[in-house]
């Protein structure tokens, strides 16, 4: 069929086959010439596989296949400068993004580089984070080493992944390139370093110490990330919102590692409205996971739905990490023993699929499935969903308090697998005379769990230093769990007393917040 075309369509179809989308004016600057509008609506009445994307006919795209064929018989040579030319129209007309792929087909790096540092405040907001790493790794490194502003947005990107094998190292070279003696940090940018985001090299040195902040949390020195996150608060230019809330985010998150449950909650509150400020709405509704998880370690069901139900108001399942709010929703209904709610939020972020949830949500959604299955008596389908959220399994920075293997702990001593618990335990080095940290409180009142359904007395002088410590730090969520299993372990001691004293006291406190499945969830007894 190409053979048969006139030279000047033929010629027309492989110049343009390029793009992944095109109107008139781009297919005029593309390939040199005029009339490009009206050889599209002649392309389209010849049927040459054309396809219309808009009611006014004034985008369109070739089908797939024959853009394919296309693109096979334009020689790669001649693709570098239609790729340029591509490249310049669709920035000026406002498309960044599709306009760095063409910089980046057109082998013109330093143009891609130039617009990819204008482009990362927009991607950071929208959480593209996936994007913004396959840019990483088509930029040559020779040209991200003269690019300081770039190479510490590329770092950013790669601790919003949790890949921090090469944080460090990128830091590293990013100041050794700008003060190399280790003297202040200059004011301009040094002979052969290339800056596009002036404001952003304003921000670098909070950033960079904000990122130090993240790695250490990384390898979960705590004391060296509040300590370098206090330093890039204090070297965050005045009105730089989104540093000043990503710091602050991670003193909570350091607070939050070590229990201190209300420092985490006032710093991520600061950290939200920063960010809303900055406009990282996307951010402001992975900072309402946080809050939504803090309040339920608290104890307060009421709290964490409204923080939930926010981010569902600000996302208007637009954002990124809308279906997180579902997900959280429906942790928080499911304990309020509301399964339909519950199962109905589920299948709301299922429907918005990944790419609107935040890189958590893969392994938080089966894990809440998984809850809702086991209270349905599917136990078979719960111990399935757990496997798959260990291997989808991302923290993205949070504390790992709930462990996905310590969930299935539990899910095997309600079948009964006592021995596969127990083998559980024993990997963890999970011990009853262990000293409690909240970290390790989850799997501490697991191993309870296993005592009390092996009839090993060791159960209650342990859950009596698991109650202490929660009390002390004011979970009162770990609490009430505490005093339920607690109440079985007295009863099953003989002392209906001391069980009733404790399932008096839980009830007390889960009774305001609407608990029922932390009861229920005991069966008979």
């Amino acid at each position: 069929m190409l053979a048969r075309l006139p030279a000047d369509v033929h010629d027309f179809l492989l110049q343009t086959s390029i793009l992944t989308r095109f109107t008139g004016a781009l297919c005029d600057a593309v390939t040199g010439q005029s009339g490009g509008a009206a050889r599209l609506v002649a392309l389209e009445r010849a049927n040459l596989f054309l396809v219309p994307l808009d009611d006014q006919r004034r985008w369109y795209r070739y089908h797939h296949l024959f853009a394919e064929v296309l693109r096979a018989h334009l020689d790669g040579r001649q693709a570098v400068p239609l790729h340029r030319r591509a490249c310049a129209w669709l920035h000026a007309n406002g498309d960044t993004i599709e306009a760095i792929r063409h910089a980046l087909a057109g082998d013109d790096p330093h143009r891609a580089a130039d617009l990819m540092e204008l482009a990362m405040p927009a991607l950071g907001r929208e959480r593209r984070e996936a994007e913004r790493a396959r840019w990483l790794r088509a930029l040559p490194e020779a040209v991200l080493r003269t690019r300081p502003v770039l190479a510490v947005a590329f770092v950013g990107t790669l601790a919003q992944m949790s890949d921090f094998a090469t944080v460090g190292r990128r830091l590293d070279d990013v100041e050794a390139a700008l003060r190399p003696d280790g003297g202040p940090w200059p004011l301009e940018p040094p002979p052969g370093m290339v800056v596009v985001d002036e404001e952003g090299y304003r921000s670098l040195p909070a950033a960079i110490g904000m990122y130090r902040a993240a790695l250490a949390l990384s390898r979960g020195d705590v004391a060296a990330t509040l300590t370098l996150a206090r330093t890039a608060l204090a070297l965050a230019p005045p009105g730089d919102d989104l540093v000043r809330a990503g710091a602050g985010a991670l003193a909570g998150l350091a607070a939050w590692s070590t229990g201190d449950i209300a420092a985490a909650q006032a710093a991520y509150t600061e950290s939200v409205a920063g960010l809303r400020n900055a406009g990282f709405l996307a951010d402001v509704l992975g900072c309402s996971i946080a809050l939504g998880d803090l309040s339920l370690v608290q104890g307060r069901l009421g709290a964490a739905r409204r923080t939930f139900e926010a981010g569902l108001d600000l996302g208007a399942g637009r954002l990124r990490g809308t279906a997180d709010m579902h997900v959280g929703l429906a942790g928080v209904l499911l304990e309020r023993d509301d399964l339909t709610g519950a199962a109905e939020h589920l299948a709301a972020a299922e429907r918005l699929g990944d790419h609107n949830g935040l890189p958590q949500n893969p392994y938080r959604s089966r894990v809440v499935a998984a809850r809702l299955r086991e209270v349905e008596g599917d136990l078979d389908a719960a111990l399935d969903l757990l496997v798959d959220a260990e291997r989808v399994y991302n923290g993205d920075y949070s504390p790992n308090v709930q462990p996905v293997p310590a969930v299935r702990a539990r899910l095997h001593i309600r079948r009964g697998e006592l021995d596969r618990a127990a083998a559980w335990a024993s990997e963890h080095r999970l011990d009853v005379d262990d000293e409690p940290s909240y970290l390790r409180e989850y799997e501490h009142l697991t191993l309870a769990r296993l005592l009390v359904a092996q009839h090993d007395e060791r159960a209650t002088p342990l859950l009596e230093r698991l109650l202490a410590a929660a009390e002390q730090g004011g979970r009162t969520g770990s609490v009430i769990a505490v005093l339920v299993l607690l109440a079985l372990a007295q009863e099953a001691r003989g002392d209906r007393v001391a069980a009733v004293d404790a399932l008096r006291r839980a009830v007390a406190l889960a009774r305001p917040e609407g608990y029922v499945r932390v009861f229920a969830d005991e069966g008979p007894a």
